[in-house]
């Protein structure tokens, strides 16, 4: 299985924040934002015309993820905080 990292400098790992609240935040990004949603104009742009948040990155339908794994991990207190995210399709029997 594929895990999600998180990566904070040690001296804030603890402060930064719950897990849960950065794994939504990864799968929010990765599928398509709510019809209600009012986009930022700069999505309407002809530089940014291919970018749409109504278009899924990697999620169509949540309902389908079958497991999330993730780790907050320490940094260097000079390093930048970042997350790697891997992602891969499992079957299943579930439906």
């Amino acid at each position: 299985m594929s895990p999600i990292f998180i990566y904070l400098p040690q001296t804030k790992i603890e402060r930064a924040g719950d897990l849960d609240h950065f794994i939504t935040g990864i799968c929010d990004g990765l599928r398509a934002a709510h019809p209600r949603v009012q986009p930022h104009p700069v999505f309407k742009t002809s530089v940014n015309k291919e970018i749409d948040p109504f278009r899924p990155l990697l999620i169509e339908d949540a309902r389908k993820v079958m497991a999330i794994t993730a780790w907050k991990q320490k940094l260097g207190e000079n390093c930048r905080p970042y997350y790697k995210v891997m992602i891969e399709e499992i079957e299943s029997d579930l439906g």
